[in-house]
């Protein structure tokens, strides 16, 4: 099928996906909502180059394939099958596995009938009061593929943290993508809810098998009352012919503290959007990622904090290793509004290029209003540095062995930012096999 022909077929696909949808649904206040989003899309369409936010990001790349709806139950997972992808034996935490979009429940460890935290899935009948409060009240419908996933998403977790509970075990999310019949279109939803006081670790982690490609168009919605705590973590594991565009959308109450961390390790094709909106005073947003691509990948990390509000901290760096042919994007916009007198916003973007033929677009953005601020930003790229390799070769060690030891301590700076510990050592590890 040539491109052009693809590139029709994917909206009317979609469009019958739609009224399919629709016949199953019934009346309930999220379904309005659902309807608008559909609309929004149906007007806007795929964003294109022309766009100042998506000028490096082609996304014909991606839909141009043919792709289908997964079915519920249609592909599943043995017990043994899902050990073998990394991160999937660790003990101690609650877990939600999902294939193609859907929940496996025989293979997800949920917690029993504990009164303070909810942990659970959004399931066929959609009818929690929580889905139906808060689905698209924090994500940003002008997105054009959050629209999308507003209006035809499959599945995803529910996370709900009750007045100064706290969830006793890490929440990991896994979403599978296997693509060995067919390639598909798999739309997770999640949404998560902190109480005042409240406090949540989870962590999204995105693997596939399969010799199709998959497009995962994944959306966030956290909203974090007032001093709660959420530890977040998105971890992209996916193999070289996936595709992945994820949003997250979180909202700040007064002395709420969120931290973020975005590890992008493998993948064809990558868009993340992470928007935070501050809006009680005393809010701390950490945003730490890191992004190693080689061969043809390519990666765009878009950012934006929202400081609408006084006495606000958001501190972000933004680390990247490229090889290869790979082309790297990041555009980090911090917007501090007029009422956000005493703001502290800080942004870095650093990155080493370990090939001639790998490119970095970088972009950090500053728009302040307020006149008593402290913000900062920068961005560098250049090659690995020349100088430390002959100091370590001058003690004993490898030029091939001093490249290992540099880039690893580079990367693993962001990991050891996160604090869910069970998951460090095996990133090390993986990351430590992708930069030999």
């Amino acid at each position: 099928m040539n491109t052009l022909e693809s590139a029709i077929q994917l909206p009317v696909r979609i469009e019958q996906w739609w009224h399919a949808q629709q016949k199953k649904e019934s009346a309930s206040p999220v379904i309005e909502r659902m309807q608008k989003a559909y609309a929004s899309f149906k007007t806007h369409g795929f964003p294109h180059v022309k766009m100042e936010d998506w000028k490096y990001t082609d996304v014909r790349k991606v839909t141009e394939y043919p792709y289908a709806w997964p079915v519920k139950n249609e592909h599943r997972l043995s017990r043994e099958y899902f050990k073998s992808f990394l991160l999937a034996g660790l003990k101690d935490v609650y877990r939600l596995v999902f294939v193609n979009g859907y929940l496996q429940e025989d293979l997800s460890i949920l917690p029993g009938g504990d009164n303070q935290f909810t942990v659970t899935h959004l399931g066929d009948d959609k009818g929690t009061d929580h889905y139906e409060e808060y689905l698209g009240r924090v994500a940003n419908m002008d997105t054009p593929f959050t629209a999308l996933n507003t209006a035809l998403h499959s599945d995803g977790v529910l996370i709900h943290i009750k007045k100064n509970a706290e969830v006793d075990k890490p929440v990991l999310v896994y979403y599978v993508a296997l693509t060995d019949n067919d390639l598909y279109l798999i739309q997770p939803r999640n949404i998560v809810i902190t109480e005042p006081g409240s406090k949540v670790q989870f962590a999204e982690i995105f693997v596939s098998k399969g010799v199709e490609p998959s497009l995962t168009n994944v959306v966030t919605e956290i909203k974090a009352g007032e001093g709660s705590y959420v530890d977040y973590s998105r971890i992209q594991m996916e193999e070289n012919r996936n595709f992945q565009i994820s949003y997250t959308g979180i909202e700040q109450q007064k002395n709420s503290r969120i931290d973020t961390h975005v590890l992008c390790l493998n993948g064809a094709f990558i868009r993340n959007d992470l928007h935070f909106t501050l809006q009680g005073s005393n809010c701390t947003s950490i945003m730490n990622g890191l992004y190693i691509l080689d061969d043809e990948q390519f990666l765009d990390n878009h950012t934006r904090v929202d400081h609408a509000v006084p006495n606000c901290m958001s501190d972000q760096l933004y680390k990247g290793i490229l090889n290869g042919k790979s082309t790297g994007v990041f555009n980090g916009k911090i917007i501090v509004h007029p009422d956000a007198q005493k703001t502290n916003a800080y942004q870095r973007n650093v990155n080493v290029l370990l090939s001639d033929n790998a490119t970095i677009n970088t972009k950090p953005q500053l728009e302040i209003f307020a006149d008593d601020v402290r913000c900062t930003h920068g961005a560098t790229a250049g090659f690995i540095d020349e100088e430390a390799i002959f100091y370590m070769q001058a003690r004993g060690i490898s030029k091939e062995e001093a490249r290992k030891l540099l880039m690893n301590a580079y990367a693993n700076e962001i990991v050891d930012k996160m604090n869910v510990e069970a998951l460090k050592d095996p990133l090390r590890e993986y990351i430590a096999q992708k930069l030999k």
